[in-house]
């Protein structure tokens, strides 16, 4: 299923979007619970969610589709268009379950379930073949996400480039188990995230857009771009890859929930625009002829830079990098972005300067 998502300028909805927000995201932290209830039967949990997902396809269709008047313009192009797809939604789920536990404890609820022996082949061929490769860093990966993206509503997969006839051969040996046991789950959980995050972004959307264009100084994409919802996306919840801009975001990690979910997307698309930010900082180290700690400064900028955005139009939200991720990835960056690049977010310097300044004091001098 294809949700396009329009901004409806339409602020009288604002608060009741809000309160069906926490509706929609108050669901279990493991989405497989919905369907393993012990007080209540299987077929009867399942008409319940049904019918709540009937009523927010219903609800989804009158805001993304509600008529326009004479008098006003066009819809403009949906910013994203967000998939479920089954083929891409195994692919990721195999490669999470090949992961050792001790990288992917949630594993070990699954592990007790017996798929059969087609299902084990398949974890033990990515485990063998595809675990050392990374998602987002290997480009064999991304031709595989690309062909899978592109087949997502095929009953039979075609090979193309780095997907193999022998990949192609494991997927779908592996796929009535997968249906069988985890599809319905985690493709309900998909639908539940795009429902949330789309209410999100028909009011704060347009804005964010706006917003995020002006602050790397590029336009947005002119194109839609294409957001591919799984249960499991990497290591690190979501990852983009570049040419055409394309996101992988995982419903079932808690941390791109509520308000981050808007933050995580918006971030996730800032790759598809980040090409002169990033020029611009290797310009001025060479330049001051510095070294950088990490080389990924840029990338610390995004994650700074559209969570102090998205945070304006939230009292009281805090960003996805004050939730760990600083200390983990970039210790060495927040204090400076903080000093030298929030002035810039807040209007009270301009891009150039604020790079300059960035630089300057997180740099070290090349010997």
């Amino acid at each position: 299923m294809i949700i396009f998502l329009r901004s409806l300028h339409d602020e009288a909805k604002s608060q009741h979007d809000k309160s069906i927000l926490k509706l929609i995201f108050a669901k279990p932290k493991q989405t497989d619970d919905v369907y393993k209830s012990r007080h209540v039967s299987p077929r009867i949990e399942e008409a319940v969610l049904m019918r709540s997902y009937r009523f927010l396809v219903l609800l989804s269709a009158i805001l993304l589709y509600a008529p326009v008047s004479h008098g006003q313009a066009a819809a403009p192009t949906p910013i994203f268009e967000f998939h479920s797809g089954f083929w891409m939604n195994l692919h990721h789920f195999l490669y999470k379950q090949a992961q050792p536990i001790s990288v992917e404890p949630s594993i070990a609820e699954d592990l007790k379930v017996n798929a059969g022996p087609d299902w084990d082949a398949a974890v033990l061929y990515y485990k063998q073949k595809m675990i050392s490769r990374d998602m987002l860093f290997d480009d064999g990966m991304s031709e595989i996400k690309f062909a899978l993206e592109d087949q997502e509503s095929a009953k039979t997969l075609k090979p193309s480039g780095q997907l193999t006839s022998e990949l192609i051969s494991v997927l779908e040996k592996a796929a009535p188990a997968y249906r069988e046991n985890w599809w319905h789950a985690h493709d309900t959980a998909n639908h539940q995230w795009i429902e949330a995050v789309s209410l999100l972004l028909n009011q704060y959307g347009e804005t964010l857009v706006h917003e995020l264009s002006d602050a790397y100084k590029t336009d947005w994409a002119t194109n839609t771009i294409r957001v591919d919802v799984t249960s499991y996306a990497n290591w690190s919840g979501a990852y983009t890859t570049i040419d055409p801009t394309r996101i992988t975001i995982s419903a079932g990690d808690r941390a791109n929930y509520e308000t981050a979910a808007l933050e995580i997307v918006f971030h996730e698309a800032s790759h598809g625009i980040s090409a002169k930010l990033m020029n611009l900082i290797a310009e001025e180290c060479a330049k001051q002829k510095v070294i950088l700690p990490r080389r990924d400064l840029w990338h610390a900028v995004l994650f700074y830079t559209t969570g102090e955005i998205v945070r304006r139009h939230f009292a009281g939200y805090v960003p996805y990098g004050y939730k760990g991720l600083w200390e983990r990835a970039w210790p060495m960056y927040i204090k400076r972005l903080e000093q030298d690049w929030l002035p810039y977010v807040n209007g009270k310097t301009s891009f150039d300067a604020a790079i300059a300044v960035l630089v300057h004091d997180v740099g070290q001098p090349i010997k």
